[in-house]
């Protein structure tokens, strides 16, 4: 209960379909309330910027402000290794930087936007737990930019998330660039 689990349907849908999917946590039931805050997770790199246009005009078809937001997970052997070296503050780094960006690309736009930082934990759900979840809230993800097309494709970290996820989420797929 409470999470978002895909099955084989489910699964072949996400990474087939060329438009926006939108899933919900098994057991979900909406209320009354209606979306009021679309929180947009978003990682470090250049391929998260593209997913602006679509977020903005998201919030403004809705009418809801952004808030932008980094899970991470760090107990893995790797970073553990290269914490000592600073690689976990440079990636940190990154996805600050990268919030900060989209967050002025979003405010061109008309979207009040809030910033959450880097929310890390020692798994994904601890990671997602550690975010203040509201009714109301819609996380919205950006698929792989390693898809073949533009199709949504969730990456492992993505798909992680998804799992995690304690409201609705909207699947963007990756815009490839002509």
């Amino acid at each position: 209960m409470g999470q978002i689990s895909l099955g084989s349907t489910s699964d072949r849908l996400v990474h087939s379909s060329s438009i926006p999917v939108g899933l919900a946590p098994r057991g979900y039931r909406p209320n009354d309330e209606r979306i009021r805050r679309v929180v947009l997770a978003v990682r470090p790199g250049r391929t998260d910027l593209g997913l602006t246009g679509e977020a903005a005009a998201l919030c403004n078809w809705l009418g809801v402000p952004a808030t932008l937001v980094t899970f991470a997970v760090r107990d893995s052997a790797a970073l553990t290794i290269f914490a000592d070296q600073g690689v976990f503050d440079s990636w940190r780094a990154d996805a600050v930087a990268v919030q900060e960006r989209i967050g002025q690309a979003l405010a061109q736009s008309g979207v009040t936007t809030h910033r959450s930082g880097v929310l890390v934990g020692s798994r994904w759900s601890r990671a997602t737990d550690q975010f203040d979840w509201l009714p109301g809230d819609l996380l919205v993800l950006g698929s792989s930019e390693h898809a073949p097309v533009a199709r949504v494709f969730l990456g492992s970290t993505a798909t992680r998330i998804v799992r995690t996820s304690p409201v609705p989420t909207v699947l963007l797929p990756h815009r490839r660039r002509v």
